[in-house]
């Protein structure tokens, strides 16, 4: 990358990007050409415990797959561990994920309660072609 490195740190990378990342060796390596040597990044992702896997939409029930991290990934926690040519972790801690799981069931709930009107409005705004 040919821009100078200016920044001490980025404060939160969290643009909702890494889920939909695949090449994180490329991604680190471009975020760490925007700091200074001593530069930090604090990394907020959401991850699997254990496992990594594509979102993929295998039927309806898979609303997360087809509406919102449409071609995304769930990276595994300890994903960007093996991607430290570029970072070093300082501290990895992991939060539950309760909460987010209570949120995006509201958010369904809300949806399908107003798809009629939310459709409409997507028709009329983002569907035209």
């Amino acid at each position: 990358m040919n821009s100078p490195r200016w920044k001490n740190s980025i404060a939160s990378c969290r643009w909702r990007v890494f889920e939909h990342m695949r090449n994180y060796e490329l991604l680190m390596r471009k975020l760490a050409a925007f700091l200074n040597e001593d530069g930090k990044m604090f990394i907020h992702i959401f991850t699997h415990k254990h496992f990594g896997y594509f979102y993929e939409v295998k039927d309806e029930s898979d609303w997360m797959a087809k509406y919102f991290f449409t071609g995304g990934v769930m990276p595994s926690d300890h994903l960007l561990l093996y991607f430290n040519d570029h970072f070093k972790a300082e501290k990895h801690w992991r939060v539950g994920g309760r909460h987010y799981n209570k949120t995006s069931e509201a958010w369904l709930s809300n949806m399908n309660r107003h798809k009629k009107r939310d459709h409409a409005a997507l028709r009329r705004n983002i569907w035209k072609r």
